[in-house]
């Protein structure tokens, strides 16, 4: 199911991205968007555990991340650390930002949906 996984939009995961910049920035932002970035990563680990039954709830950003954590430990264990509190730590804002941004493509759009990759192929 994740393999066959395509984006909703031009650029997924940018509401997961601008959570995290702000929450590394110790910014404030609406608990909203708090809130979604919780369910987003929750959804995002249920999908690696189990995809069959947490697929058909599933938001897009968390298919779309769980797509990238299925090839990228560094950033499963950033997204594991985020869950482990309450309180976002800025850290770890950070370093899933990081993570999530290394494959990006120069457009800072994700390599792995970029058109740059599908014409290459």
């Amino acid at each position: 199911m994740l393999a066959a996984a395509s984006p909703t939009s031009e650029h997924p995961l940018e509401t997961i991205k601008l959570v995290l910049l702000l929450e590394a920035r110790g910014e404030k932002y609406p608990e909203s968007l708090k809130n979604y970035l919780k369910d987003v990563l929750t959804q995002t680990l249920d999908l690696l555990r189990d995809p069959a039954a947490s697929a058909p709830t599933a938001l897009p950003d968390a298919v779309s991340l769980a797509v990238k954590l299925s090839t990228n430990d560094d950033l499963r264990s950033a997204v594991e650390e985020i869950l482990k509190e309450d309180d976002i730590a800025s850290a770890a804002a950070q370093n899933a930002l990081s993570n999530l941004e290394a494959d990006c493509d120069a457009n800072r759009q994700s390599a792995h949906f970029s058109r740059e990759i599908y014409a290459a192929i």
